[in-house]
């Protein structure tokens, strides 16, 4: 299933913002579309801005705690990390959805 959503948009109170540059680029690899240069230029911008460690506050998850982030108020990104050989030593990650309207799904 596609989603078609603008990245910017106002709702009449404050700037909302949504974006995963990633899932942009999937996106059009899977509708086969190509992207115009305002669009590439405006997601390698992007990615610079939010690429920037001038912006970013690092808080490592320990055993046993939970972190709840607001998309529409934060950008947010899980960093890469070594995981244990062990089985029983592996993470275990739940990533649930919270909203007041929409399916449970990461779209919504």
């Amino acid at each position: 299933k596609m989603t078609w959503a603008p990245f910017f948009y106002w709702n009449e109170q404050q700037l909302k913002v949504r974006v995963n540059i990633s899932l942009v680029h999937k996106g059009y690899k899977l509708a086969k579309k190509e992207m115009d240069d305002e669009l590439e230029d405006s997601l390698e911008s992007l990615a610079q801005v939010v690429s920037s460690p001038d912006l970013w506050i690092e808080d490592p998850l320990e055993r046993g705690q939970l972190q709840f982030l607001n998309n529409l108020e934060l950008i947010h990104f899980r960093s890469h990390f070594n995981d244990h050989e062990d089985p029983v030593s592996k993470r275990h990650l739940y990533r649930t959805w919270h909203r007041n309207s929409g399916a449970r799904s990461y779209d919504g």
